[in-house]
């Protein structure tokens, strides 16, 4: 994102909540470390897609995470 990091999103969703917005939130990422995995789940991102993806697998984690 040009303005903005993932994790910096995160740090807003607390704001979006008030909302009552549930909107699932994927990581698509460079950074394939387990360490760096678990800490985009623990931000609260629904899953992570890691680059390079086939939109095979990109697809099956949107239906992961809408299921």
């Amino acid at each position: 994102m040009p303005n903005m990091t993932g994790e910096e999103l995160m740090n807003q969703k607390d704001a979006i909540a008030k909302h009552n917005v549930n909107t699932p939130i994927l990581a698509l990422t460079a950074n394939t470390s387990t360490e760096d995995i678990d800490r985009y789940l623990k931000l609260g991102f629904s899953g992570v897609v890691s680059k390079p993806f086939t939109i095979a697998n990109f697809v099956q984690k949107i239906k992961n995470v809408l299921s």
